[in-house]
């Protein structure tokens, strides 16, 4: 049943099929060079789930992910394909928070605090 639900709420979203695809993707990637999320894998995990959360905080991500994979699977979606967007996505996203950081790294520490006005 809940396979189902995740089959519907993908095929009416394409948002969040791909997002789900993207999550499966870099798992998979991730998996091959450690076996438990960590640094930069464990970010994009949590960006990608974070997206389909936003998107639908009921959505059920392990299945949403499954039934992403077999789609993909079914149509022969070309996984290097699929890596490249996710990762020019992750880029584009990470950017503007890096140069975010940057800027709050260059102030005064009396400074470091947020305006509160």
């Amino acid at each position: 049943m809940l396979v189902m639900f995740a089959t519907l709420a993908l095929a009416s979203d394409p948002g969040m099929e791909a997002d789900a695809r993207c999550l499966h993707v870099l798992s998979a990637v991730g998996t091959r060079i450690a076996p438990e999320p960590s640094g930069a894998g464990a970010a994009s995990s949590f960006y990608f789930a974070g997206k389909m959360r936003g998107r639908d905080p009921a959505v059920d991500i392990a299945a949403a992910v499954r039934q992403a994979r077999a789609a993909a699977k079914a149509t022969g979606v070309d996984g290097r394909a699929e890596l490249a967007r996710c990762t020019a996505e992750l880029r584009s996203t990470i950017a503007p928070v890096a140069a975010v950081r940057r800027e709050a790294q260059d102030r005064p520490a009396s400074r470091a605090a947020p305006d509160a006005g």
